[in-house]
């Protein structure tokens, strides 16, 4: 199970990246072995290390093997073997197991860590790399097919939509969440802080468009979780009939997302969402890394009203103000402390990966249908 525990200060000890990085491709040419003075250049030196370097090394190196097993046997890698010296035997394994873990996924990280008493052990993190993207779910394109009567692609929508409020607790722009936030900055600045007095017509116009964003997005917020939309998802999946290309891509995503509904019918967005730690040398949280520096999952994943003027003033926003100083993101992450055994799995971010892989299809499907039949003419 998974663990990052809240009372356990650590300290990281300091380790290569586990990035493997292209390696040139030429060597230098040897000639033949002579007893000159540069021969050592050539040679392979152990590892050297003063008595101080050297303290309680005996306790170190157990915990280290110790801890390594748990590992070996959570991942099913081949058992540590301990033929070098201290703390060459170390360097060997961490780069062995490294590689290990990097052949399996990219979004391994393995460090060693070491708690108040002097205990060390091996600590593996696994994070969904978001591509820093931001996941804002458009409402108007499903609050335009209502209006036009596309009933059965709407009602498939609605309730797309609320399985990610209900059930995965994506922010919706009316209720709370940095968009809303957002959203309620921009109506005060334009009401009550814009001076441009020559721009009076354009200004109402934006007031006017937030108004009307606010009032149609509560109305549909009440619609969308009377919870009958939830409850009708599989029998409208089934019932539906795809027709035009955009139709066939709303029921592809929904498919995928009715069964990642049925594989995980409780996770919910912030299940995985674990704020990333910074130690210092002496074990305190670096004061510098605050979460309130830290992209927070709101900001980047949310339901806004359309991909009009309002979202590019808040893409702005975001870009400049948050993300320009932002210290990192706050992203699908699991924790392991390999200070005992575990059971399988406690990895498991499959759910997260294919949420987030999923919203994407699901923007793009809701696109006008133009944008489908020109996707079409292009692949054929």
């Amino acid at each position: 199970m998974e663990t990052r525990s809240v009372n356990r200060r650590l300290r990281s000890q300091s380790q290569p990246s586990t990035r493997r990085g292209q390696r040139s491709q030429q060597s230098a040419a040897l000639g033949a072995a002579d007893r000159s003075a540069h021969g050592f250049l050539s040679h392979r030196f152990a590892y050297l290390c003063g008595r101080k370097t050297l303290t309680n090394w005996k306790n170190r190196e157990r915990d280290f093997y110790k801890s390594l097993s748990y590992l070996c046997d959570y991942y099913g890698f081949p058992a540590p073997v301990n033929d070098q010296p201290y703390p060459a035997n170390i360097a060997s394994e961490l780069h062995r197991v490294r590689e290990l873990l990097c052949d399996q996924s990219r979004e391994y990280t393995l460090e060693v860590v070491e708690d108040d008493d002097g205990g060390i052990c091996l600590m593996v993190e696994q994070v969904v790399d978001t591509m820093q993207d931001l996941y804002y779910i458009p409402v108007r394109p499903l609050w335009d097919m209502k209006a036009l009567a596309d009933r059965p692609a709407a009602d498939l929508l609605m309730s797309v939509f609320a399985y990610l409020v209900e059930v995965v607790g994506v922010p919706f722009y009316t209720k709370y969440g940095y968009v809303a936030f957002q959203y309620d900055q921009l109506v005060d600045y334009y009401k009550y802080e814009y001076e441009d007095e020559e721009d009076t017509e354009s200004v109402a116009e934006c007031i006017a468009e937030l108004d009307a964003a606010h009032k149609n997005g509560a109305v549909f917020y009440r619609n969308l979780t009377s919870h009958r939309h939830l409850h009708a998802f599989g029998r409208r999946l089934r019932r539906f009939k795809p027709v035009t290309p955009r139709e066939q891509a709303i029921w592809l995503v929904a498919t995928k997302l009715f069964a990642l509904y049925k594989d995980y019918p409780t996770r919910r967005l912030e299940d995985t969402i674990n704020e990333q730690v910074f130690i210092t040398d002496d074990g305190e949280v670096d004061s510098d890394y605050e979460a309130s520096e830290r992209i927070s999952v709101d900001m980047y994943v949310s339901f806004i009203w359309d991909f009009d003027y309002i979202h590019d003033q808040i893409v702005e926003t975001f870009n400049q103000c948050e993300y320009a100083n932002a210290s990192g993101v706050d992203e699908p992450r699991t924790v392991i402390f390999f200070d005992q055994p575990h059971p399988k799995p406690t990895h498991d971010l499959t759910f997260d990966r294919a949420l987030f892989t999923l919203i994407d299809e699901l923007i793009a499907a809701m696109a006008p249908p133009k944008a489908h039949e020109n996707n079409n003419q292009a692949v054929s």
